[in-house]
């Protein structure tokens, strides 16, 4: 009866030992996992910090472009505007022109 108690308590430690290996493999891919976790966390943050900075960007870039659009726009009107009146004081200053042709055909006569 001792050497069956003794072979259970041998069998006892072997297991004991065998559940402390597992315990300790277990133990040693969560920390890797978790490891694992906190890498994948720093890209997705890394990658959400570069799609902000892209999109960033892309509104600045949008904006400038609206703000050029708005220029050429203002630009346009401006010489739009000034080609009308450069035609109405030319138009004035043949009007004037044939005044004065005609004032000096009077005065000639």
């Amino acid at each position: 009866e001792r050497n069956a108690l003794l072979t259970h308590t041998q069998r006892l430690h072997v297991q004991l030992d065998e559940l402390e290996s597992s315990l300790q493999q277990a133990q040693t891919a969560q920390a890797a996992s978790e490891a694992e976790a906190r890498e994948q966390r720093a890209v997705t943050e890394q990658q959400r910090q570069l799609a902000l900075m892209h999109q960033t960007m892309v509104w600045g870039h949008e904006s400038e472009l609206d703000a050029l659009h708005t220029a050429h726009e203002s630009a346009a009107t401006q010489l739009q505007v000034a080609r009308k009146t450069l035609k109405e004081q030319e138009e004035t200053i043949a009007a004037l022109e044939r005044e004065n042709e005609e004032e000096r055909r009077r005065h000639q006569k």
